[in-house]
């Protein structure tokens, strides 16, 4: 099946759309009608983003990095240089660049393979316990850093998929019914040294593909994550095609929030709203596999990554 990013929502940060809209200083992006009251011989243009000639910049190079080396992660500009913290195999790899294109990889001690430095910062260890042990993680999430957490060894905050599986126990995932899913934590004080805070903080998301960011305006913390939800006239009219049941598993993204990171509005498996998720104007077989969302001046922008769930697309 077939991933495709082809959908940018926009949400406005502006009052509603029936009162009046009063503009700030910010800036004011014309990628939808909202602002617009008329206009008259004017063509909206969307230019199509560019692939970089030089693709791709960062790639499993060392012996110890698996094949799945992807940015399931975060790169952000930090002291002077950018960092990225990607997904390298069952870790988390660290890589530096002063120009976002020419990558290194430091060689540090925290994890050695056959007696070597790495620049991986953790593998999944089962094996350990304690704060260095990660034993849930599956898949990250993202890295930012918080300059308001008053605690100093969680200035950077990084959250990933955990999963215990097979699970009997308590507490779920009515998705994956065999499983036990949800958002861990870890925090750090410089980004590379790294302790595992929660395995479950909610239990509201169910899957990867998921982002999180900081709200710029006020101590909080947004994480848009995996659900499922099909609309009831989406699967009236999508079940007439006879792969509907064996190919469509209606995938979708639901909003959480948090002031901390820790302390989560909704926290039971698959009880997040949902904010996203195919309807009848889509293309027979949509689901919505990720949106990442990040605000800018005036508005959210949402990169929403579509799931083509038809047999023509595998």
């Amino acid at each position: 099946m077939t991933l495709v990013s082809v959908i940018v929502a926009v949400v406005g940060l502006a009052a509603n759309a029936e009162s009046v809209i009063s503009l700030t200083a910010q800036k004011q992006l014309f990628l939808d009608d909202y602002l617009i009251a008329s206009m008259t011989n004017i063509e909206r243009r969307i230019q199509p983003a560019e692939k970089y000639q030089g693709n791709p910049v960062v790639w499993a190079s060392e012996p110890w990095e698996p094949k799945l080396s992807v940015l399931y992660g975060s790169v952000i500009q930090d002291d002077g240089m950018y960092k990225m913290w990607y997904k390298a195999g069952m870790g988390v790899g660290y890589a530096e660049s002063s120009d976002e294109i020419k990558w290194s990889k430091p060689s540090l001690d925290l994890v050695k393979i056959d007696g070597r430095k790495t620049n991986l910062l953790f593998l999944k260890r089962e094996e350990f316990k304690g704060p260095e042990a990660f034993p849930t993680f599956w898949e990250l999430f993202g890295v930012h850093k918080d300059e308001q957490d008053p605690d100093p060894t969680r200035r950077y905050k990084m959250g990933f998929l955990s999963i215990v599986r097979p699970y009997a126990g308590p507490r779920p995932d009515p998705f994956h019914p065999t499983d036990r899913r949800g958002l861990g934590v870890a925090g750090s004080p410089d980004g590379i040294h790294w302790r595992l805070v929660d395995a479950w903080a909610t239990e509201a998301i169910c899957d990867g593909a998921t982002h999180w960011m900081l709200e710029p305006s006020g101590r909080k913390c947004v994480l848009y994550g995996r659900t499922r939800k099909t609309l009831p006239e989406v699967e009236a009219a999508w079940s007439k095609y006879d792969w509907y049941e064996e190919y469509h598993s209606g995938r979708a993204v639901a909003r959480v929030e948090s002031p901390d990171f820790l302390n989560w509005d909704f926290t039971e498996p698959a009880s997040a709203p949902v904010v996203m998720t195919a309807d009848v104007n889509d293309p027979p077989g949509t689901e919505i596999y990720s949106m990442m969302v990040f605000p800018y001046e005036s508005v959210y922008i949402g990169l929403v990554q579509v799931f083509h769930a038809t047999p023509e697309a595998c």
